[in-house]
């Protein structure tokens, strides 16, 4: 739980100045946009993970169980419960645009698809990102935003070929407002130093990846009506309806390759190392 008043002390600049500030960069007052963070990560823990409502009301800042629930139904238009009992459908999503979905039988006919696909364990340490943020809908994707356009975007900024090409949401892809839904795109760093990457690269965000155990999919070249449902796919059917991992918490980031045969791998976190 902070304030306001906390994060312009951090910044060391006045509230009235942080707020005004911020205002005029997202079109968003700062204190909505952190209840709604708190809101949207209160929902991705609920979803994904077997954290209870009162566990997930200590990590999302609410100061009980009860205070969150009424949070949640006002802004989502239904209880943390109901929400456990439908499909993660929600119309506009960010999700559902970004795979092109159309209606929630669509939806539920690809999350009864049957499709071959293979994964493995990897520990991250010492691992770095750097790169920036950016609206999913600003001045180069005025009217919509796709796959390809975010893969080609990305794909422009990696021109080297040690480097690894990293593209995640900032933002969750099943709650987030489509108005304000951030991505990430830059490189991943293993076995890495801050101190090094700042000065390698003194203009780029340097976030830190969280350190522990993640599945690894391996997403195949095909058609790309196909590629852009394999994330949703995988994601969705093994967490969320095969319950075939238990998540405590929820990251997760998608890395390009550069090799044949391969798009790229999709990364969830499932747990300490």
């Amino acid at each position: 739980p902070f304030g306001i008043s906390q994060l312009a002390d951090h910044a060391n600049i006045s509230y009235h100045h942080l707020a005004e500030i911020f205002n005029i960069l997202r079109n968003e007052p700062l204190g909505n946009y952190l209840k709604r963070k708190r809101l949207e990560k209160a929902a991705v823990l609920y979803t994904y993970t077997e954290l209870n409502l009162g566990e997930i009301a200590d990590k999302t800042g609410f100061a009980n169980k009860h205070s969150l629930s009424k949070s949640f139904s006002n802004h989502f238009g239904l209880s943390p419960g109901s929400l456990k009992k439908l499909t993660l459908y929600r119309n506009a999503s960010p999700n559902i645009v970004f795979d092109g979905i159309a209606s929630r039988e669509q939806y539920d006919t690809l999350m009864n698809k049957e499709f071959e696909f293979g994964f493995q364990e990897k520990t991250l340490k010492n691992c770095y990102l750097t790169g920036t943020t950016y609206l999913a809908i600003d001045q180069n994707f005025p009217d919509s935003f796709t796959i390809d356009q975010h893969l080609h975007r990305a794909s422009k900024e990696n021109t080297n070929p040690n480097e690894f090409h990293f593209l995640k949401a900032f933002d969750s892809v099943n709650y987030s407002d489509l108005r304000y839904f951030k991505m990430f795109y830059g490189i991943l760093h293993i076995n890495s130093d801050r101190s090094s990457l700042k000065l390698q690269y003194p203009k780029s965000m340097i976030v830190p990846v969280k350190e522990g155990k993640y599945l690894s999919f391996n997403i195949p070249e095909g058609n790309t009506d196909d590629i852009k449902y394999y994330i949703t796919l995988f994601r969705e059917s093994i967490i969320h309806y095969k319950k075939m991992y238990k998540l405590y918490d929820f990251n997760d980031f998608f890395l390009f390759s550069k090799s044949k045969g391969s798009i790229g791998d999709y990364y969830i976190y499932i747990g300490e190392k």
